[in-house]
């Protein structure tokens, strides 16, 4: 995943859809929470969106954390619970157009590592998450790659920041170039 950079900002203005992975496994409301946590494991992530088979439409998303909590304080096993039960309703997404620039806002502001990337008729079209972002950001070269860097950093930080503490960004000093 090669980022276009030239120096003055402009990877933060590229569209969402430049970075997001696009083959997403997925459940379904009606599966257990024993068929989220076996995609969890078996794809190394702690995000699986819940879809409407047929129009691929967002019903929800699945955490690790949610599916532990559901586990914990209904006293059940995951192939008890329904995941329609489980599942976290109110997700912020983002739209492919949507900038590299309003992702790190989005993500920043709701303290979230993943964004379904949605399209015109709430259809799951991708998910763009914090380490596409970090990777990316590595591949950069020069002031850019230290813009996108810094721009990581404040998020992930923002994201960490313990709940209930205001978290204060401070604007990263200007690097100079010494060409």
């Amino acid at each position: 995943m090669k980022v276009s950079t030239n120096g003055d900002g402009r990877s933060l203005q590229q569209p969402v859809s430049s970075l997001m992975t696009r083959e997403v496994k997925y459940c379904r409301p009606e599966d257990n929470l024993e068929k989220a946590i076996r995609h969890l494991w078996d794809e190394d992530c702690g995000f699986v969106p819940v879809v409407h088979e047929l129009s691929m439409e967002l019903a929800g998303v699945i955490t690790d954390r949610d599916a532990c909590i559901a586990m914990w304080s209904r006293g059940q096993g995951a192939s008890e619970i329904d995941l329609e039960s489980a599942m976290s309703r109110n997700i912020v997404s983002v739209k492919p157009e949507d900038t590299i620039a309003r992702a790190h806002e989005l993500m920043r502001d709701h303290r979230v590592r993943r964004l379904p990337v949605l399209g015109a008729r709430r259809e799951l079209l991708g998910v763009l998450s914090l380490c596409d972002l970090v990777r990316a950001a590595a591949e950069m070269d020069g002031s850019e790659g230290r813009s996108a860097s810094i721009e990581v950093t404040r998020t992930l930080a923002a994201i960490c920041q313990p709940v209930g503490e205001p978290m204060e960004i401070s604007e990263p000093e200007p690097v100079m170039s010494m060409r």
